[in-house]
């Protein structure tokens, strides 16, 4: 897998309220590869927020459609 491809994949992917990258708002951090498997933290503004899951997903499918598998662990931004 083209790393550089799939980097660049990644920091396209925007927030759907925002015109701004996840990356660029600090909500994806900790971008790692391992063999197949993308791993990442997602870091919340706050806690329980309502558009999570969607936002994971907006990560997750682009990178099973490489081929790829994604790894995530959370937490809050004030944490």
């Amino acid at each position: 897998m083209d790393f550089f491809k799939v980097i660049q994949t990644i920091e396209s992917i925007q927030h759907p309220a925002i015109a701004t990258s996840l990356v660029n708002l600090g909500i994806l951090q900790d971008i790692d590869f391992e063999g197949d498997t993308v791993k990442a933290t997602f870091v919340w503004p706050f806690a329980n927020i309502p558009i999570k899951e969607q936002l994971i997903s907006s990560i997750k499918i682009p990178l099973e459609n490489m081929g790829l598998k994604l790894e995530y662990n959370e937490k809050v931004m004030s944490e």
